[in-house]
């Protein structure tokens, strides 16, 4: 649970930007409504995610009428659902199930019957395989179902699926320096990664790797799945992540990933962001900290954050504003951060990236004022050749509607459920130190 008056005190330091950011979630809303037919229906980029930021729109004063249009939203989505069949929460049609799940009784009106019992089913089967072949990830694999599953519990069906991951979770872990570690084989990698990385690697990012599994392992423990399983997984892939914590002499404290053929890298990434580096990992390092019971993890995730504040926005490596890799992004772990601990250094540091976002914004240009970077290469690394690298993005993950949640939680002195897609934030409540 968050501190009401942190929340509170949030809300009242930002008052005099309240005009701003109601004209850019109105524009958000509106363009999103227009160009409804225009979407995919998964999560991360289209209809589902458009659905989960009107659906929290419409319970602000003056934007009512946003909750319909989530419901139809929905409807849409689970219409052309066909579009994204894989077990993926971003992607796929897990990310909609979520969704579902999260608004449900929540935001939009609660329905009559389970609307995800035959989603349980499925998954389920999905996952009764004895080896998993695919993505242990937050993104696109296991950790992804394991979100879903975590907004299903205490449901047994929401159980048994966390108990299948956990299953899977068990065989993917190797022994690695003083722990365990999951690795992402070099088929799973695209070209320019596979160059630096040709037996594959360890990721270290909130995105695709260890700290997304460390949280959910946490949580799993939490929740009463067996702690004679779970325990030793934790302990031992926060071992070796401990491990590829560096000294805070050079860019960041964490790399994005360790090749296989090294026993850890020399050099963290400059990015400040959710995706890959120290702020991400470090507000899954803190929630799985609080959950296990760690006060000596809880220090170090915190000496990782705050020096991730107090990096100037113009050093961090920011490209635009989405949530991925963006100062929308940036603004709201800070924010999901001084709410957890009321540490002025996180508020001020949030502040900052608020003003990054409003600034960026140009009204009648990009998608509702607002624009996505697209690198100017390849998969193989070879330079594109395009006029403009921002283009208009309507998504949750890069896009618009991630910028209008992240800017409606500023107003909001309530608990922003809404980022467990992201793993900011999870069901089981993560309380402060005794």
């Amino acid at each position: 649970m968050i501190s009401a008056e942190q929340g509170e005190r949030w809300v009242s330091s930002h008052r005099d930007q309240v005009p701003q950011i109601q004209g850019a979630l109105k524009a958000i809303a509106e363009t999103l409504w227009a160009q409804r037919t225009m979407l995919s229906p998964d999560l991360a980029s289209g209809l589902a995610g458009a659905a989960l930021f009107l659906g929290y729109l419409s319970r602000r004063p003056g934007f009512e009428g946003a909750k319909p249009q989530a419901e139809a939203l929905l409807e849409l989505a689970i219409e052309g659902i066909a579009r994204a069949p894989r077990p993926s929460l971003y992607a796929g049609f897990v990310g909609l199930a979520w969704c579902i799940e999260h608004l449900n009784g929540r935001v939009l009106d609660a329905q009559a019957e389970d609307p995800n019992a035959d989603v349980d089913e499925i998954l389920l089967d999905i996952l009764q395989v004895d080896g998993w072949d695919a993505e242990y990830d937050l993104i696109s694999g296991l950790v992804g179902i394991g979100v879903y599953a975590l907004e299903r519990c205490p449901r047994p069906t929401g159980m048994a699926i966390l108990d299948r991951i956990l299953h899977h979770l068990e065989r993917l872990a190797i022994p690695r320096g003083p722990g365990l570690a999951w690795p992402t084989p070099p088929e799973r990698l695209p070209p320019w990664q596979r160059r630096l990385s040709p037996q594959g690697y360890l990721n270290m990012g909130l995105a695709h790797g260890a700290p997304a599994v460390l949280l959910l392992l946490a949580a799993m423990q939490r929740v009463g799945l067996d702690p004679g399983r779970t325990s030793p997984l934790l302990a031992g892939g926060m071992a070796w992540f401990m491990d590829q914590i560096q000294t805070p002499d050079g860019p960041g404290y964490l790399a994005g990933w360790c090749p296989m053929e090294e026993a850890r890298v020399s050099q963290g990434p400059g990015r400040i962001a959710w995706c890959y580096g120290d702020l991400g990992a470090s507000v899954a390092m803190l929630q799985t900290a609080r959950l296990a019971g760690e006060a000596a993890w809880e220090e170090v995730a915190l000496d990782i954050a705050r020096r991730a504040a107090v990096r100037p926005v113009a050093e961090a490596g920011v490209m635009d504003v989405g949530l991925c890799h963006g100062s929308a992004g940036n603004l709201h772990v800070f924010h999901r951060l001084y709410r957890m601990t009321g540490e002025p250094i996180f508020q001020d540091a949030a502040g900052r990236y608020l003003q990054h976002v409003l600034a960026s914004r140009v009204p009648g240009s990009g998608f509702a004022g607002f624009t996505a970077y697209r690198p100017p290469f390849d998969e193989d690394g070879a330079t594109l050749e395009c006029g403009q690298p921002h283009v208009p993005a309507p998504g949750l993950l890069e896009g618009a509607a991630g910028v209008g949640l992240a800017l409606l939680a500023t107003l909001d002195p309530a608990d922003p459920s809404w980022d467990r897609f992201l793993l900011l934030s999870t069901p089981l409540p993560v309380l402060p130190k005794a």
